[in-house]
């Protein structure tokens, strides 16, 4: 106690160091044990990896994570981590791994779920999404690029007019069409794309936000409040300050079908990050996009990891103490230290939690039943095989947007991969996509696949027609009779085969409401389950695969290093946007932690003094023999050495009065002793004026000096603390053992 009152800073320190090593157990306390990286030679073929059953003598011993769901999010987490020495076991209740990124074949014909087109400049591998793929995959999967038109938009009016905006991968180009196309709007188009760079700047800051421990995001989003301001307002609330041209409004709000919400219900965050997402330009995969999945489900057998198909988790387990401990498939248990679940925040806290455990998880079930934070509606596709050569039909290699008066749209994808025609000769594949609702088809959902009854065929084959007919429209060249398949997927068709919720291809709503709740934070309330996928950064491969890659940083901290490395553009050129935010979010919490910290400490020492001083007050309350000779006055020739005089048996030395020059200097001080009788215990008391606390203390320090020399015993055990009672103290009399 002693050392700590006379060293404040010393206390200070100690009670720093003691924080930082809460918050470094804090930070490891999530983490599994680190392996050395496992080398396997892996003997499959690439299809034969991705289609691997279920069996219980296939899963890997000593497990160290498992990923519920194969979508491009759980083999990133996955590939990641199991290239960190981690024991890796993917499942998928689907018969083929890779979520959206797997293709399957009707007819002859090969079709893909949903991975139409990526963006980021993949064909230069020193970009960061790029360098993602090249990482999860072992630099095994190529790009092909789509041109410089990256969309068109068709506007359709009702007289039949036709009018197609080309919106290509150079912004500045963009931007000069749209003043040609609009003079009087330039203040309104520069406008727009100012708020599209200040938008995409939040996405750093909202990766930052994931990263953080729960209890850090709320301090975090107030930090950053302003930063984040465009992912709290909807596109049609800021296009709409911007310009008040319906047709230009329509114009910018175009992409909505990327991410499934239409501009009245969409955060600006979403519309701003699809336009710089394509500003490189369009891609697709060489190969299709089911070589994706092929490849990185290859990484993770190399490094002793395991994807395993028709594994559907029925349940998380989960302690007594709320850790979770593994899973449980087709009735069998498998344990791991850690379980990331990919396949959606509301299917894992709804369906995966025992009930036992539910109440831990209630309030984000209550967040997620907010109509704000649901998807409004569904995807209804149409995948259309027919005959003929992609030249000869016109057919294009972008997408195009179909919008009679801005409110319905199609997704026409032609055939992008350079590898297409070889594989498949003389055959081509189209892609309709329309919005739907799941209450349309929501009274079929109990029944079997391909055994739902007449009235749901009804229903798709109305639909069929119409898309079909759309289609035909628009690719005038190709003829009715050349096309040999027309299959029509509904939301139920997305529940059973991708996993969704209510057809919600895109997870959660992306509106202002989803980036405020904490219902998408990576980490859980279930101690060792955690989040990733779509849902925790945002829809889309990309957008899963970054949530994939930021849950593994979370859950193996190791790999920050290596994700600054990795989402850098190159090692010659300035760090990427994302990588200065890492170290832009490091910044401000160290600054908060050692603030914390600081005030702690300083409140815990004060707390310390004041007990001491009601100790030492406490003290000098009790009895004592009072001065009867004192005297305010004294010559300035009395010198310190006379401060003790020895006194009689049976006398106290009192100091009398007390005078100095100079606060800082012992050598400056006067004293005048006394000798009284009456005491029983030899003591010293000091009756001073207008004290300092500075001066008092080299006082204390003297007296110990002088006591131990003058009646050759003990330095005092203990010092009196300073607490004058006012300005002018005038009968102050402290005790001073001299035991």
């Amino acid at each position: 106690m002693k050392v700590i009152t006379d060293c404040p800073a010393l206390y200070a320190a100690v009670a720093v160091g003691i924080m930082s090593l809460v918050g470094v157990y804090y930070l490891r306390r999530g983490r599994t044990r680190r392996r050395a990286p496992i080398a396997v030679d892996v003997t499959l073929t690439d299809d034969e990896l991705v289609k691997q059953g279920f069996a219980s003598k296939k899963v890997p011993d000593d497990l160290d994570v498992i990923v519920i769901g194969s979508g491009m999010g759980g083999l990133t987490v996955a590939a990641a981590l199991a290239k960190e020495g981690k024991r890796v076991l993917v499942l998928e209740q689907h018969d083929v791994a890779g979520g959206n990124t797997h293709t399957f074949e009707e007819g002859g014909y090969e079709f893909d779920t949903g991975f139409h087109y990526i963006g980021g400049f993949l064909d230069d591998k020193s970009y960061p999404n790029r360098k993602l793929f090249d990482y999860i995959s072992n630099h095994s999967v190529e790009f092909q690029r789509s041109g410089d038109t990256v969309d068109v938009a068709v506007v359709q009016g009702p007289d039949g007019t036709r009018d197609a905006i080309h919106f290509t991968a150079d912004h500045e180009a963009f931007k000069t069409y749209l003043k040609k196309r609009f003079p009087l709007d330039h203040a309104s188009i520069d406008a727009y794309f100012n708020a599209v760079r200040a938008a995409n700047r939040g996405w750093e800051v909202f990766f930052g936000l994931q990263m953080c421990p729960t209890w850090l995001r709320g301090v975090y989003r107030w930090w950053n409040a302003s930063k984040l301001e465009y992912f709290h307002k909807t596109v049609l609330e800021v296009v709409s300050s911007l310009t008040t041209n319906a047709e230009l409004l329509g114009i910018l709000n175009y992409s909505w079908g990327d991410f499934g919400d239409p501009p009245s219900r969409a955060s600006f965050a979403l519309n701003a990050a699809i336009l710089n997402h394509y500003r490189g330009g369009a891609y697709y995969a060489v190969g299709g996009p089911s070589v994706i999945p092929k490849k990185v489900v290859r990484v993770i057998e190399s490094h002793g990891g395991k994807v395993l198909v028709r594994a559907p988790v029925s349940e998380i387990l989960i302690d007594a103490s709320n850790n979770a401990f593994g899973v449980r498939v087709k009735g069998k248990d498998i344990l791991a230290r850690t379980i990331i679940s990919t396949v959606g925040a509301p299917q894992t806290y709804a369906k995966l939690i025992p009930e036992t455990h539910r109440h831990h998880v209630d309030h984000l079930l209550r967040e997620l039943a907010n109509p704000a934070m649901q998807s409004c509606c569904s995807l209804m596709s149409l995948f259309v095989g027919f005959r003929g050569d992609a030249k000869e039909l016109d057919l294009p290699t972008h997408n195009v947007w179909k919008f009679p008066s801005w409110s319905h749209d199609a997704n026409v994808e032609a055939n992008q991969d350079p590898t297409f025609a070889e594989r498949f000769p003389g055959k081509q594949v189209g892609l309709v996509v329309a919005p739907s609702f799941f209450h349309h088809v929501e009274k079929f959902k109990d029944g079997r696949v391909k055994h739902r009854g007449d009235e749901y065929e009804a229903l798709k084959d109305a639909w069929k027609e119409r898309l079909v007919a759309e289609f035909l429209k628009e690719f005038p060249k190709v003829s009715r009779e050349s096309i040999e398949v027309a299959e029509v997927g509904t939301a139920i068709t997305n529940d059973f085969y991708l996993g969704t919720t209510r057809g919600a291809v895109y997870g959660l709503s992306h509106t202002p409401a989803r980036f405020t709740s904490d219902a998408i934070n990576p980490r859980t309330p279930i101690s060792n389950l955690y989040l990733s996928g779509q849902d925790v950064m945002s829809c889309g491969i990309v957008g899963a695969a970054y949530g994939g890659l930021l849950t593994a940083a979370i859950v193996e901290p190791s790999l920050l290093p290596k994700l600054g490395k990795l989402l850098s553009k190159s090692s010659k050129s300035r760090p990427c946007a994302i990588t200065r935010e890492l170290a832009n979010v490091m910044l401000p919490l160290a600054e908060i932690v050692v603030s914390a910290c600081l005030v702690v400490s300083i409140c815990v020492f004060g707390l310390l003094i004041d007990m001491e001083a009601h100790r030492r007050m406490a003290q000098a309350k009790a009895p004592h023999v009072a001065t009867s000779n004192a005297s305010s006055h004294w010559p300035t020739s009395w010198i310190q050495h006379e401060l003790i005089r020895p006194c009689a048996p049976g006398e106290t030395s009192y100091l009398d009065t007390v005078k100095t020059n100079a606060l800082t200097s012992p050598g400056n001080m006067y004293f005048r002793s006394i000798c009284e009788t009456g005491s029983d215990a030899p003591s010293l008391t000091l009756k001073a004026k207008s004290i300092s606390c500075r001066m008092w203390q080299h006082l204390e320090a003297y007296l110990e000096r002088q006591a131990a020399s003058a009646q050759n015993q003990k330095a005092p055990r203990e010092l009196t603390t300073c607490r004058v009672q006012g300005a002018q103290a005038d009968d102050l009399r402290l005790p001073m053992s001299l035991h």
